[in-house]
């Protein structure tokens, strides 16, 4: 009975090293997610042919800001857009918001930082201008591998999801579960890893 309680003991030891080991897994996976998103945006963006979904709207915030004389880095637009669909969480919900789901301000934080510091003045200041139409479409292409790739590392550890998704989600369940527009967003099978163009388009 004793050797039985030790093996025991040793054996729930042993699964709690492995569930603290498969957290920082996860974690590591949803940080770099995020980092190779970031990238993806600043290639869009340089490629003047579109942006990413996920910054368009910041994205045209920023192009738009000279009208009020400001001049705010695109990061700064992310994080305001994204903290306004968190609000708006808040309120589609009420008292059903978790309030674990308040980490997605520390989500958008943590995209905004990426996009901030790997844009073409600082991480990606290698990156020359794009001469022709044809590399204009090359750098479209290869921020679309990117961001496929980023959105796949970020979404399989099944952690904090970003605003739009969050939004999304949240009125699936105000509706009841009538409107899912997150199905996108979601892997096509449990036992299989979704392909960074599952997840993009």
């Amino acid at each position: 009975f004793y050797l039985k309680r030790i093996f025991l003991a040793n054996k729930n030891q042993e699964d709690e090293e492995m569930n603290i080991a498969n957290l920082v897994r996860r974690i590591i996976s949803y940080v770099v997610g995020f980092f190779v998103i970031a990238i993806g945006i600043n290639v869009s963006k340089c490629a003047a042919l579109g942006i990413s979904p996920v910054s368009a709207t910041p994205y045209a915030l920023e192009r738009a800001q000279g009208v009020f004389g400001l001049e705010l880095h695109l990061s700064y637009y992310i994080y305001f857009v994204f903290a306004l669909l968190i609000l708006l969480q808040i309120v589609i919900l009420r008292r059903k918001y978790a309030p674990v789901q308040l980490l997605q301000f520390a989500a958008s934080f943590l995209l905004a930082f990426f996009v901030y510091w790997t844009d073409r003045g600082h991480l990606l200041s290698f990156l020359p201008e794009p001469g022709s139409y044809l590399m204009m479409i090359v750098y479209t292409l290869v921020s679309a591998v990117l961001i496929g790739a980023g959105v796949s590392l970020y979404i399989l550890p099944r952690l904090i999801p970003m605003p739009a998704e969050g939004l999304s989600l949240a009125w699936s369940d105000a509706t009841n579960g009538r409107l899912k527009f997150h199905a996108h967003k979601q892997h096509p099978k449990p036992h299989r890893r979704p392909t960074p163009w599952e997840l993009l388009f």
